[in-house]
């Protein structure tokens, strides 16, 4: 079985379908998932910016043993490629797991559960689905979310397949993971502004400011080299100016060290930064 185009926005439910399952069975199923968040012990009582890691399951139809294989070879592949990320930007980027069950829809992302998680330092939540010859990776960037964000554009609930070649196996599926370092990125920046806007802010604008051209940078990549399939233009440019437009707003606050000039980040090389006051 191949998760195709058409299926980019069907996750484990559509897979099934192909299994036997009747229409009033998957609605059943559904209205069931999305009832309830699958909440996570793991990401409460410490600080810094998380990225979850939901269930990596297996579509059914697929060898037992092939399947057992797949998922653990997936699952290394994310957390060396999350490991990666935070060592690579010097961020306090913490990788938790939540599973199993946590494959969670749009709908789940209510209010109540985006502040909840958000306030404990959760910006992207990434969950999968796989066959032998597709790796379907769900993404949910959750400072877009309503109440944190506007959540119509950009829409932050991205569901990509990413293609397995003869030559390459799971754990190849990300490469150099793009999307997941754009979207970890943009995450990290918008929660990091947030912070800034805090009364005695443990972080300042500057570091927001450094971290959002960082994902500006990293998204502008990915549009041009997409890992799996893709995201359409606009929501590209969406998301793009939305980390341009963050990025402006708290190099507008912060105080950069006499002589220095925060850039726009659409300016190549933008200036690092540095010392800055809340």
């Amino acid at each position: 079985m191949r998760i195709d185009g058409k299926m980019a926005q069907a996750r484990l439910p559509h897979a099934l379908t192909m299994a036997g399952l009747t229409p009033l069975m998957l609605t059943g199923m559904l209205a069931a998932a999305q009832a309830r968040y699958i909440d996570c012990p793991s990401i409460s009582g410490n600080t810094g910016d998380k990225v979850v890691v939901g269930d990596l399951v297996v579509a059914p139809g697929t060898d037992p043993n092939a399947a057992r294989i797949a998922r653990t070879r997936l699952k290394n592949a994310m957390w060396q490629r999350l490991s990666d990320l935070a060592a690579s930007e010097g961020s306090k980027i913490q990788v938790t797991e939540c599973a199993p069950g946590h494959q969670p829809e749009k709908a789940e992302f209510q209010a109540p559960v985006v502040q909840g998680i958000f306030a404990s330092g959760v910006v992207l939540e990434v969950w999968a689905v796989t066959t032998a010859q597709d790796a379907q990776i769900n993404y949910a960037l959750v400072p877009l979310f309503p109440p944190i964000g506007q959540g119509q554009n950009p829409d932050g609930f991205y569901e990509l397949v990413y293609s397995i070649g003869p030559q390459t196996g799971l754990d190849k599926v990300f490469g150099d993971s793009l999307e997941l370092r754009a979207f970890t990125m943009l995450g990290a920046g918008l929660r990091a502004l947030d912070e800034a806007k805090a009364p005695n802010a443990q972080i300042g604008y500057g570091k927001a400011y450094s971290v959002l051209c960082r994902a500006y940078d990293l998204l502008t990549s990915a549009e041009l080299n997409p890992g799996g399939d893709g995201l359409p233009t606009t929501e590209w440019r969406a998301l793009k100016s939305l980390a341009l437009s963050s990025a402006n707003a708290a190099a507008a606050k912060a105080v950069a060290p006499q002589g220095v000039t925060l850039s726009n980040c659409a300016v190549p090389a933008p200036t690092p930064v540095m010392e800055t006051s809340p």
